[in-house]
């Protein structure tokens, strides 16, 4: 595994994963589409493109909140690193044995 050559070479991309089919993110996504569906069938035209609007607006909002989202658990992972590496215990130390 080389996982920083790897990212430099842009052969890691996040973004472009794609969900698992029979997933409850696929059945989610379904539920969604079919009630969307059922909503723009009973509106006039001018209510289908607020419906529309919202979904686009949606999907941008839930966009930048992933993006956010993935860069913190990457900082919290980070961080995580950190302290296991350089952390220490304000109450306890390890006391290396004297003969050891």
């Amino acid at each position: 595994m080389n996982y920083i050559k790897d990212l430099y070479y842009g052969n890691i991309s996040p973004a472009t994963q794609k969900f698992v089919k029979r997933s409850e993110y696929a059945k989610q996504l379904k539920s969604n589409t079919d009630l969307r569906d059922q909503l723009k069938a009973s509106i006039s035209s001018e209510d289908i493109k607020i419906v529309d609007e919202i979904c686009e607006n949606y999907g941008k909002l839930m966009s930048i909140s992933s993006e956010d989202n993935y860069a913190l658990g990457f900082r919290d992972g980070a961080k995580l690193i950190l302290d296991i590496l350089i952390g220490e215990n304000k109450n306890l130390k390890i006391i290396p044995e004297k003969n050891a």
